[in-house]
């Protein structure tokens, strides 16, 4: 079934609106309007008669999208905008896709009962997180980027990509940078906490030249999660901790450049992996060249409220009282004993503007809702009338 958004406060939403217009009945009557309804209205009274107190019977036809077409009756004062409470509006959808020629008013609008269509109206979070990554290494020119989740699904080869997420549960991730040729490379593994905006756990390591040059120094840096933090480092180094040493003597067993990786596990069980490629001191001091990468996140949510569209045959009930405030039959769903119905229904005169009019002869009792689920029970009977497209 197809989606479409839909917008709290827009009476109808229509792809096309035929022109609207009244069937013109005198003001001043002796006998009894045509087109009257008496209402209650959450336990009041109420009735809107046209050609009484400035009402009049307005009707258009609409169709959507996919060609079906809706048969429209309001009862509404003429010329009262902005304000024009209280106005009923009924809306009634063929049985059928048509073209204007085709359609067939007398099955249509036949006497008998008709569902109280109902929206599906359901409100709807995406959630987004935006990447920004900052490589840094000896040669960044055509650099190249692998952004991936666990289970090895590429998602973005960008350097600043934006996905998509199904809700806002941790979010893990994989970012492989290489420049230089593809050898000088970082590697980061991030769980992302949607409700904090932060990671989970996190942890980089700088490395420096000691003991003249025979030992490499590696340590742990801007690392957090929750204690205990557990640090795991590859290659193997000769001893355990936040700060590790290489030695530089034997070429066979380590020498640089070299991949460093290091694995945190804190004490909630988060893992975060951080690998860089450490290169030969720089002649003039003890810190060695290495590989980086940050990692900057923004999370977003977008909400939207999605409709389904209606079905054939379905009515759709529109009611905004004196306050200016609109109920809605499709807001929700209808209780069991709703009913809507049609007891007799004929052609009418064209209105104004030559557009052809059925009348129709209506019972019903139903609940109408507004944008914040408030219910409105309404009921009604007495006679109405809706468009045809010419």
């Amino acid at each position: 079934m197809r989606q479409t958004k839909y917008i709290i406060g827009v009476l109808f939403l229509l792809v096309t609106v035929l022109t609207c217009t009244k069937i013109d009945v005198p003001e001043v009557m002796e006998e009894e309007p045509v087109f009257e309804l008496g209402l209650m209205v959450g336990g009041q009274a109420e009735a809107l008669a046209a050609g009484v107190d400035s009402f009049f019977m307005f009707t258009s036809a609409t169709v959507d999208a996919s060609g079906v077409y809706s048969f429209v009756g309001t009862l509404e004062r003429e010329g009262c905008a902005p304000n024009c409470a209280p106005s009923l509006s009924i809306s009634i959808r063929d049985q059928a896709v048509n073209l204007p020629s085709a359609v067939d008013a007398t099955a249509a609008l036949a006497p008998g009962a008709y569902e109280i269509a109902f929206s599906g109206i359901d409100t709807v979070f995406r959630y987004f997180i935006d990447f920004q990554s900052i490589f840094q290494a000896l040669d960044t020119l055509d650099v190249q980027y692998l952004w991936s989740l666990p289970d090895g699904q590429i998602f973005s080869t960008d350097a600043n990509p934006t996905i998509e997420v199904a809700d806002d549960s941790p979010f893990t991730f994989e970012l492989v940078a290489a420049g230089g040729g593809g050898v000088q490379i970082s590697r980061v593994v991030r769980t992302f906490d949607f409700q904090t905006g932060m990671f989970d756990c996190s942890a980089d390591f700088s490395a420096n030249l000691i003991q003249g040059g025979s030992m490499l120094e590696v340590g742990a840096s801007q690392a957090f999660g929750t204690p205990p933090l557990m640090y795991e480092w590859m290659p193997a180094p000769s001893n355990s901790g936040a700060s590790v040493l290489y030695s530089l003597m034997d070429s066979s067993t380590f020498s640089l450049p070299a991949e460093i990786c290091l694995n945190l596990t804190d004490g909630s069980g988060c893992q975060a992996t951080t690998c860089n490629t450490v290169y030969q001191p720089t002649p003039t001091g003890q810190v060695v060249n290495q590989t980086g990468l940050q990692i900057i996140t923004s999370p977003r949510v977008e909400v939207e409220v999605v409709e389904d569209n209606f079905q054939f045959s379905q009515v759709r009930m529109s009611y905004v009282d004196a306050n200016g405030t609109l109920y809605d039959s499709s807001f929700n769903v209808q209780a069991a004993d709703a009913r809507f119905e049609i007891t007799a229904s004929e052609p009418f005169a064209d209105d104004v503007n030559g557009m052809p009019t059925y009348q129709l002869t209506l019972d019903f009792s139903l609940t109408l809702w507004d944008s914040n689920g408030n219910p409105l029970p309404i009921a009604g009977e007495g006679a109405f009338a809706v468009g045809l497209p010419n």
